[in-house]
């Protein structure tokens, strides 16, 4: 069969029964397709976009993988690269957003973005050249201290971050 005749017997009116919310129908009927068309690409690309719908990536990811093997054409070819992308995009872990309280202002890149607040971590993070400082004060007098500075100019001792 050639890709018109397929996609006329296959894929449009998986489509139609599937955008009337047919949907079993729909999967029967390209799945039937795949099996008796030599797991026609354009077939399996479509496949892979109604399980990607219905939240199903496992089975979206082996058709969009069946896809991007059998398709020649550069447009659809990328249509299946693209959602084998989003289908790991999701798949990995992220992690936990933690809260850091910030003591001061919070400069990001010489800029202030925070100030004494609660910052999400993901938002520090996203920045591959964010510079992050804190203000500092003295333990001993109190005194506000530069980003560099490691000794109280006021009280002449030692401070810690």
């Amino acid at each position: 069969m050639d890709w018109r005749t397929i996609n006329a017997t296959y894929v449009h009116p998986a489509w139609d029964l599937y955008n009337q919310g047919r949907k079993k129908e729909a999967f029967e009927l390209l799945k039937s397709g795949f099996q008796t068309q030599h797991q026609d690409g354009y077939i399996a690309l479509t496949l892979g976009k109604f399980f990607e719908n219905e939240g199903d990536d496992e089975n979206a990811k082996k058709y969009y993988e069946v896809a991007v093997w059998k398709l020649p054409m550069p447009k659809y070819n990328n249509q299946a690269k693209e959602g084998l992308d989003r289908i790991k995009n999701r798949s990995i872990p992220r992690k936990d957003h933690k809260t850091i309280i910030v003591h001061g202002d919070l400069n990001i890149g010489g800029k202030i973005e925070i100030k004494d607040s609660v910052l999400s971590r993901t938002r520090v993070m996203g920045t591959k050249a964010a510079k992050i400082y804190k203000n500092r004060f003295c333990p001993n007098c109190g005194t506000e201290l530069n980003t560099n500075e490691t000794h109280c100019p006021s009280c002449n001792t030692d401070s810690e971050s």
